[in-house]
């Protein structure tokens, strides 16, 4: 029978532990490619104590990070540029509202957003599209869309939120007088 050396039975648990530790990072160097966060260093940004508009807010952000929205009536439309970030109202739909205009569609997924880009607690309204997802727009993307209320957005198609190539989480939302208007064709 050998006995073993405290010496070798540390460097043991040494070698043990920074197996764990490279495994670690290479999961998280993993994740940051597929562009999910995995360190919890996210900054909340709040609108408009932080930023004057929620695109700014968006702008600003890095993937991870959470954006507050303060209650109020924000005339803009956003686009949320592929960032993977949470941005919420901080009173929920009845108090924030986003209003596009009529400048086109009011919220845009558009560039790969995975479930992890979230949006909830607004009302959309005043989006005015030609074609389709006047009130929002997803394309290619599949974020997640939860407590909203969607009204007063008027477009050809799929008016409230439209959905192209995507396959976005729609969940607790409130799709209401929405309306066709400027569509051609013999349908």
């Amino acid at each position: 029978m050998v006995a073993s050396s405290p010496n070798v039975r540390r460097r043991e648990d040494v070698l043990g532990s920074r197996r764990i530790f490279d495994a670690v990072g290479a999961a998280c160097i993993a994740l940051l490619v597929l562009g999910v966060p995995c360190a919890s260093g996210a900054a909340t940004i709040r609108v408009p104590a932080d930023q004057p508009t929620i695109q700014h807010a968006i702008d600003a952000a890095v993937n991870g990070d959470l954006v507050i929205v303060s209650p109020g009536t924000y005339l803009e439309a956003v686009d949320f540029r592929g960032k993977i970030i949470t941005v919420r109202s901080e009173q929920g739909p009845e108090a924030t509202i986003i209003d596009a205009g009529g400048t086109g569609s009011v919220v845009k997924f558009k560039s790969g957003e995975t479930r992890s880009a979230i949006l909830s607690g607004f009302t959309i309204r005043g989006g005015q599209s030609l074609y389709y997802g006047a009130g929002i727009e997803v394309a290619f993307s599949s974020p997640t869309i939860l407590g909203n209320i969607i009204r007063d957005n008027r477009g050809c198609t799929g008016v409230g939120i439209h959905s192209y190539f995507g396959s976005p989480r729609i969940e607790g939302n409130s799709i209401v007088e929405n309306a066709t208007d400027g569509c051609t064709g013999g349908w």
